[in-house]
């Protein structure tokens, strides 16, 4: 088994809210793109919520992102794996998330997309979010892996509505 290593933040000084992931997968890596697998929930969900129309083009997807004050990023800088479980992760290493909240102290809000993601997370890091002191708040998956609805998905994901700036509330989805 291979080291497998994953990408770098999407991030900037206007971010306040931070999704950490566990690890890309191997259609994620093989594209280069975080949620890189077709079947996977995140971008039509983030599209939905933000009321916008959904694109293919990356660079478009990481820049609604941006625009809306939401950083992207995983628990897990690197790791062994077999497959795309996530229970078959393997000698972890994980992301400078730390450093990450000191370089970016504007982040007052953390969601932890799936179990894995949590669980490495509050093990391997920390139990909350030094800008805010606020636990981060666990949804569901949105990888296919995840047997929820899109509709149960989208409405749990919806709380990170509450996080975004007033500003950017307005054009959320309606609950």
């Amino acid at each position: 088994m291979d080291i497998l290593r994953g990408f770098p933040p999407v991030i900037d000084d206007t971010s306040t809210v931070l999704i950490l992931g566990s690890m890309p997968g191997p259609a994620s890596l093989k594209h280069q793109q975080y949620y890189g697998h077709p079947r996977n929930q995140f971008w039509p969900i983030i599209f939905t919520l933000l009321g916008r129309t959904a694109a293919s083009d990356y660079r478009k997807k990481r820049q609604l992102l941006l625009d809306h004050g939401i950083a992207l990023w995983d628990v897990i800088g690197s790791c062994r794996r077999e497959g795309s479980s996530d229970g078959s992760i393997r000698e972890i290493i994980p992301n400078d998330i730390d450093n990450l909240f000191s370089q970016y102290p504007g982040i007052a809000a953390l969601v932890l997309n799936g179990q894995k993601a949590e669980q490495c997370y509050r093990r391997l890091i920390r139990l909350s979010c030094p800008a805010s002191g606020h636990a981060g708040i666990r949804l569901p998956s949105t990888s296919p892996a995840c047997t929820l609805s899109y509709r149960e998905k989208l409405q749990a994901w919806s709380a990170v509505l509450d996080f975004l700036p007033q500003s950017f509330q307005s054009w959320g989805a309606t609950r």
